[in-house]
């Protein structure tokens, strides 16, 4: 009955149109880019920082922040860069399956969209933080989100969530240090 109910709210048969279904659509695809950006942030601190899954672990701990121990910017993305993205399949299935179940078609196609987009997103601007000369660089909050990130590689058990930083602060993970431009992290960098 309830779903019933639901699945009618939002064709927008009650409430007269196109006005609230795409705003429907709109909430559908933002609750799934923040849901899956939680997922990443938790995934991350769970299991990329401890050896539960020992794959995830070393892939991401012995990989990642290993190649970037020394020089957390480099010219372009280093290309043996393994992610373990493929890994948040496994929570992200039972989203999807309840999405599918729940919500009616094109807002299915919503979230699906917003899910990918969301992983996408999470990926490239990962590897734009550590790329040296990047367009998004003249934007503050790139700059802020990268050094918030770098503070991860600094202390491995702060900042984990990679776009979406609030997770962080909900978690109890943020470290919000000081704002230290590009270029001074490529001095502290080879001061070392």
């Amino acid at each position: 009955m309830q779903i019933n109910l639901l699945a009618t709210w939002m064709r927008g048969a009650d409430a007269g149109g196109e006005i609230i279904k795409a705003a429907l659509l709109l909430l559908t695809a933002m609750a799934t880019y923040y849901v899956s950006s939680f997922v990443q942030a938790v995934f991350h601190k769970y299991f990329g920082h401890a050896p539960r899954i020992a794959k995830l672990h070393d892939v991401h701990v012995r990989g990642h922040h290993a190649q970037y121990a020394r020089e957390m910017l480099t010219d372009r993305w280093i290309e043996t860069e393994q992610h373990i993205t493929g890994y948040y399949a496994i929570p992200f299935i039972p989203i999807v399956c309840a999405a599918y179940c729940l919500l009616p078609g094109i807002y299915f196609v919503a979230h699906i969209g917003a899910l990918a987009f969301s992983v996408w997103w999470h990926i490239y601007l990962h590897q734009q933080y550590h790329v040296r000369g990047v367009w998004w660089e003249r934007f503050r909050w790139f700059q802020r989100k990268r050094r918030l990130h770098f503070v991860h590689h600094l202390k491995p058990h702060k900042n984990f969530a990679i776009v979406e930083y609030s997770w962080d602060s909900m978690l109890g993970t943020l470290d919000d240090g000081p704002l230290v431009s590009a270029r001074k992290i490529h001095e502290i960098e080879r001061s070392k």
